[in-house]
């Protein structure tokens, strides 16, 4: 599975390269962009606003800026807004490459009982919550 989120990387990165006129370095600002982005579109969910999040979210991605921890979670919280906006398939797609890198094993959790909801599977969501809390018991979790 690793060998396979390495080689989407890498074709991502090339296509990335061969876009931007074969340069190799991202500019210093669309790096912090993306890492701002980030941070925006974390703030925007926990104030209950996912589809600005949303939009802030699929930027940064977009961007290419984000180390792979924070692709990862950005996949995650893009999930999480796609699932409250009824895109499930977005949502699961989105859950899926999040789990082709390093998530953090508790918002995995969370983000698949947040899907699981919304596909009206209210048990299984139970379930992967539990286990979300089971990992990180101190963090809240809406």
């Amino acid at each position: 599975m690793k060998v396979l989120y390495i080689e989407l990387l890498a074709i991502s990165c090339l296509a990335m390269i061969i876009s931007s006129g074969c340069s190799t370095s991202m500019s210093a600002t669309d790096l912090q962009a993306a890492q701002v982005g980030f941070d925006q579109a974390l703030e925007l969910e926990s104030s209950g606003n996912s589809e600005e999040a949303l939009a802030v979210i699929d930027k940064a991605i977009a961007t290419g800026g984000l180390n792979p921890d924070q692709l990862s979670d950005g996949y995650l919280l893009r999930s999480r807004c796609r699932a409250r906006a009824g895109d499930l398939a977005g949502a699961t797609a989105d859950i899926e490459s999040a789990e082709l890198g390093s998530p953090d094993t508790g918002r995995w959790h969370w983000t698949r009982s947040v899907l699981l909801e919304k596909q009206g599977k209210p048990a299984e969501a139970k379930a992967e919550l539990a286990k979300a809390r089971k990992h990180d018991p101190l963090k809240k979790i809406p």
